[in-house]
């Protein structure tokens, strides 16, 4: 029988690595966003070898599990961004225009369109509503028809 007090450390160290792992992952994100360089070389660049053995992603995720979640986030902001593009042509709107009906900056709706940014659900539910209003079509959270 394995004693509690043993039981609830490794509790606890299973907590920090899910929090580490998800630092590790949204450190990647910003990196891919920001230099535009491959999730391969985002990761080259956060495991070197130079740092502390503890602060070396590998220990916490492989590079697949690194990969693959960078990937998707990647591209759920690319998706989520051409589907705000599509529903403002379509309603005939310009960015200045739909940026003046959901009170979201003219900045703002650009970078969410390009993808660059991910949308706050504030800012989604602001989208939905204008989009719903405009096109006459019931919207779910992810800006697809729910009828």
């Amino acid at each position: 029988m394995i004693p509690k007090r043993r039981l609830q450390e490794e509790a606890f160290f299973s907590r920090q690595a899910s929090k580490k792992r998800k630092a590790i992952i949204k450190e990647g994100i910003d990196y891919v966003r920001t230099t535009g360089v491959s999730v391969r070389e985002a990761w080259r660049v956060l495991d070197n070898p130079m740092q502390l053995p503890s602060q070396r992603p590998c220990l916490y995720l492989s590079f697949e599990e690194f990969s693959g979640a960078v990937q998707a986030a990647l591209n759920a902001q690319k998706s989520i961004g051409g589907r705000i593009r599509e529903l403002r042509l379509r309603a005939g709107l310009t960015i200045e225009e739909l940026a003046t009906k959901t009170r979201i900056s003219e900045r703002s709706v650009s970078a969410h369109e390009a993808g660059q940014k991910i949308p706050r659900a504030s800012s989604l539910g602001e989208y939905q509503s204008v989009f719903e209003k405009e096109l006459g079509i019931k919207l779910n959270q992810n800006l697809e028809s729910s009828s």
